[in-house]
């Protein structure tokens, strides 16, 4: 919903920027004569993921509905030619309790193993390596303690290693 003054509420489910566009020029045409309307998206909707690494257009995505981590590296247009998709790391519980998490995507699609293939969550950040990474606790503490702005171990990582 979107509340504009002189009309109240206005449902914009379903609609394109350029149908929402014409429905509110037309409801305020009661009030003004020549209405100019112009709407644009400030963000997106959905839950925000970090696509990193091995990937064609790392960067912050916005996710809506169920997704997997094939779907987000999709979204960054794929792997590279040197990406390592047997080893990427899934990284949860955002900046504070990072918990790392090794990722075979090589059996996900070749093998159509859903297991291997998680379901997102906010937040989550996604690392595609260029090569195999041995140990996930030491490479998460590495990689999240400059962003966080903490010093931690690789004992205060849960590890979930498979």
């Amino acid at each position: 919903m979107i509340s504009f003054p002189l009309i109240g509420d206005v449902s914009a489910v379903g609609m394109t920027l350029t149908q929402l566009n014409d429905e509110i020029t037309k409801s305020l045409q009661e009030f003004i004569r020549y209405p100019e309307v112009t709407i644009s998206v400030k963000r997106m909707g959905g839950q925000k993921v970090i696509v990193l690494g091995e990937v064609n257009w790392p960067g912050v995505y916005y996710v809506t509905g169920k997704k997997t981590v094939l779907e987000a590296i999709a979204l960054a247009n794929g792997f590279t030619t040197h990406a390592v998709s047997s080893s990427v790391i899934l990284i949860r519980g955002k900046l504070q309790q990072p918990e790392g998490k090794r990722l075979n995507l090589s059996k996900a699609i070749e093998k159509n193993n859903s297991s291997e293939n998680a379901m997102l969550q906010e937040e989550d950040i996604i690392y595609v390596p260029k090569k195999f990474i041995a140990n996930v606790a030491y490479f998460v503490t590495t990689f999240t303690a400059p962003l966080s702005g903490q010093v931690s171990t690789a004992y205060d990582i849960k590890l979930k290693n498979r």
